[in-house]
């Protein structure tokens, strides 16, 4: 299998996905603007080509794109690469994007949501269903990073995470009410409907933090369910032990290689194995993969908030 990277920042990390599941990458892409990076990305990666236009990529006649391009940019590359196997990076549109025009039909797509394939979320899906589904469901992550973004970009670039491992786990979040403020701090705010369960997502920026926190808490009647994890900068992730009712149900998730990494190694593997027709669409569904109709809900719901 032939693939092509569009993309030089996360895109190393798709290199790696890549080359791991034996998928041979013939191609990077990056920005017209940034020719000099792309050429020492693609002689750092010993990749063949290195290309400066994302329409150039059609003619390599590759098996599979994979894009780690800004969020603003995918409606773009999801059109373009429409006829074309295709492994993007979340959100499907972003804050700004058209929900109305996305390319209906062509070759299968896949929009990279790795927080499925980490262990420590398999054992919080596992104990969720044997507990017998929760009655209300928090997601809160708190970040501080060194990238210019708004709240509702922050809230799709990282709260989207915790929020597709709940949205895989329960189905459909519908909008209740949302909002965003930016004093003191930016902080951006879902009230969700899954069918009877309530589903609270705030993604709040916390200064001195230095890194990313998320923590997902689930409320049945057995007890309460938590999964927390985090990463500081220079630092690698690190997921605390699953706990129910404040005992723990595992080890927690560390990897030398990092287990961010190794959980989006997983998720682009996975996408590959549906494209090659090795896993069926159920399978693929079950497993974590999202297909752009299951992800854009939560573009959606931020959207409809925003509106």
């Amino acid at each position: 299998m032939r693939a092509a990277v569009v993309g030089t920042g996360w895109g190393r990390v798709h290199v790696q996905a890549l080359r791991r599941s034996g998928a041979e990458v013939v191609a990077v892409c990056g920005a017209p603007e940034h020719a000099g990076r792309t050429r020492d990305f693609a002689a750092e990666e010993q990749i063949p080509l290195a290309l400066h236009e994302a329409r150039s990529v059609l003619d390599l006649g590759v098996d599979v794109v994979t894009v780690a391009t800004p969020a603003r940019t995918h409606q773009d590359m999801l059109s373009l690469f429409r006829d074309v196997p295709l492994i993007c990076e979340k959100p499907v549109v972003g804050v700004a994007g058209d929900l109305t025009g996305l390319p209906m039909g062509g070759a299968a797509t896949y929009i990279n949501y790795a927080f499925p394939f980490l262990d420590t979320a398999k054992v919080f899906c596992r104990t969720l269903e044997r507990l017998g589904g929760p009655s209300w469901v928090s997601v809160e992550t708190a970040y501080d990073l060194p990238l210019r973004f708004t709240g509702p970009e922050w809230f799709l670039e990282v709260a989207s995470h915790p929020l597709s491992l709940v949205v895989h786990q329960l189905g459909e979040p519908v909008l209740l009410t949302g909002s965003t403020i930016t004093d003191p701090h930016d902080l951006t705010r879902l009230d969700l409907a899954i069918d009877d369960v309530e589903v609270r997502v705030v993604s709040r920026h916390q200064p001195g933090l230095d890194g990313l926190r998320h923590a997902i808490r689930a409320c049945s009647s057995e007890g309460v369910l938590e999964l927390t994890g985090a990463f500081h900068t220079g630092h690698r992730w690190r997921f605390e032990p699953v706990r129910l009712d404040g005992a723990p149900l595992n080890e927690g998730e560390w990897s030398p290689h990092d287990c961010w990494h190794r959980a989006n190694d997983r998720s682009i593997g996975a996408a590959l194995d549906a494209i090659r027709a090795e896993l069926a669409p159920e399978q693929s569904a079950a497993a974590g993969l999202f297909t752009p109709s299951r992800a854009v809900s939560i573009d959606r719901c931020l959207q409809q908030a925003l509106a």
